[in-house]
């Protein structure tokens, strides 16, 4: 009994985070993806979100089909080793079922896993960035929300954008 209470308080605990992690960066990356989305640059076309003390723990997306998706990859640890050297996991096998439940894949043979999202209209940057936040934090079994650091050539946000974003909640 006394070991179903400690979990359930942990997994409280975990969503509050999530929580937390969600409302302080949402506002921003869904500006963010506006931006790129209003740009007519053809060119540079995504976002990368990356923890700043685990660089190697990211998620991009690129926009794709003149916008109409965005392909969406979470670092898996094959881009950090040579083809004959053996391959570094950086996902835990709770952080990848965590990943195939937002609707990943579960393959890092030939690279990240990966996933295609609508951007059909701007009503979906919103579920956008919700993956991509909930993704970084969950896949890599984040304990406490990361400090991000957002690469969006297209998307520079800014100040201005920031004020418009409510406060995170506490």
């Amino acid at each position: 009994m006394a070991s179903a209470f400690f979990a359930s308080a942990v997994d409280g605990r975990e969503s509050d985070h999530l929580a937390a992690f969600l409302s302080t960066y949402h506002c921003e990356i869904v500006g963010r993806l506006g931006q790129i989305h209003a740009n007519p640059n053809r060119k540079a076309r995504y976002i990368i979100l990356a923890d700043t003390s685990q660089p190697e723990h990211y998620v991009q997306c690129l926009f794709i089909e003149d916008d109409a998706r965005m392909l969406c990859e979470v670092a898996s640890g094959f881009f950090l080793t040579k083809p004959e050297e053996n391959r570094i996991r950086i996902v835990s096998p709770q952080g990848l079922s965590a990943l195939e439940r937002l609707g990943f894949s579960g393959d890092a043979t030939k690279g990240n896993f990966q996933a295609f999202v609508s951007t059909a209209t701007a009503a979906d940057f919103s579920a956008v960035a919700d993956l991509m936040l909930t993704a970084l934090y969950r896949g890599y079994e984040k304990r406490q929300p990361p400090r991000l650091e957002i690469d969006a050539p297209l998307g520079p946000g800014g100040r201005v954008m920031r004020e418009q974003c409510p406060p995170p909640v506490s």
